[in-house]
């Protein structure tokens, strides 16, 4: 394996490992070597830094209840073109 080849595995384990540690899932082997990983390549560190910006973001975000007439509308709509995607079918 070529060192390249060596360091593009190493930075997709680490992209693996992101997840887990950005949940606080990774046992503390994992986090020491994710943590010694970011420390070494800052450009990683930018990655790491911008995915907990964008999941900081949006946990802030509120999704807006819709009232129940919008659900029974949209409801009403899907069935109908079912309906209709059903009945064109059988006539072919």
């Amino acid at each position: 394996m070529e060192p390249d080849d060596e360091m593009d595995d190493t930075k997709a384990e680490m992209r693996t490992l992101m997840s887990g540690y950005l949940d606080g899932e990774l046992d503390a082997d994992e986090e020491a070597r994710f943590q010694r990983y970011v420390a070494e390549n800052p450009d990683f560190k930018r990655e790491v830094d911008e995915m907990e910006t964008l999941i900081s973001a949006a946990s802030e975000m509120k999704a807006e209840t819709l009232p129940d007439d919008v659900w029974d509308t949209f409801l009403d709509n899907v069935y109908n073109r079912l309906e209709r995607h059903a009945s064109k079918r059988s006539t072919a």
